[in-house]
């Protein structure tokens, strides 16, 4: 279907921009993990869609591929820079977007919302995780629920980044309005279709 071929024409060149001597660890950085958590979050993100009431899956699934769009720019163009940004959160136990801030001056959120504003994305690629207006989540809080999922599943981008722990991903599922063991019931299923995707 249309969906199929939206992410067909997405994600090869992104998977072109990683491969050969792109994919080898620079300072670092495993660019091929970072685009294997990419893909393994919109996998899950289009699954929960098509699993939730009130949720495009094709919209899903594009939101979740892209929802670190800020943080692989940063890794492509700044190697160095991104690198000890992570580092130095991890040593001093602060927030990375504390971090990205004092040493870049911007962070990898910024990054993001400014690309996606830049390139025209529609209105829901173009917001991290905040309730809507009338109090109800939507895609932001469902990718974040897919991120924290497939890191939990062996899927994280080896960064150093926080995962969530499952007290917040069962706030996230309850926002949504679905239980945290809706989920964990499909849970072998999701991890199939996100393996498939990030293989």
């Amino acid at each position: 279907g249309p969906g199929v071929i939206k992410s067909i024409i997405l994600t090869t060149p992104i998977f072109e921009r990683f491969e050969g001597d792109a994919a080898i660890h620079r300072v670092g950085i495993d660019y091929h993990r970072l685009w294997r958590n990419s893909a393994a979050v919109g996998a899950v993100a289009g699954a929960l869609g098509r699993q939730f009431e009130g949720f495009e899956s094709d919209v899903c699934f594009t939101s979740g591929l892209l929802h670190d769009l800020g943080k692989i720019s940063l890794a492509v163009l700044k190697p160095e820079a991104f690198l000890k940004c992570f580092q130095q959160s991890k040593l001093q136990g602060r927030p990375v977007l504390d971090v990205e801030k004092e040493i870049l001056g911007i962070t990898h959120v910024e990054i993001q919302l400014a690309m996606a504003a830049n390139w025209g994305f529609p209105e829901v690629l173009k917001t991290r995780r905040k309730q809507s207006r009338n109090g109800k989540s939507g895609v932001p809080e469902l990718v974040e629920l897919a991120a924290g999922l497939a890191a939990q599943w062996g899927f994280d981008d080896d960064l150093g980044f926080e995962e969530e722990d499952t007290e917040y991903l069962t706030e996230l599922c309850a926002s949504l309005g679905y239980s945290f063991q809706d989920v964990k019931a499909r849970e072998s299923e999701l991890k199939n279709y996100a393996n498939r995707v990030a293989a």
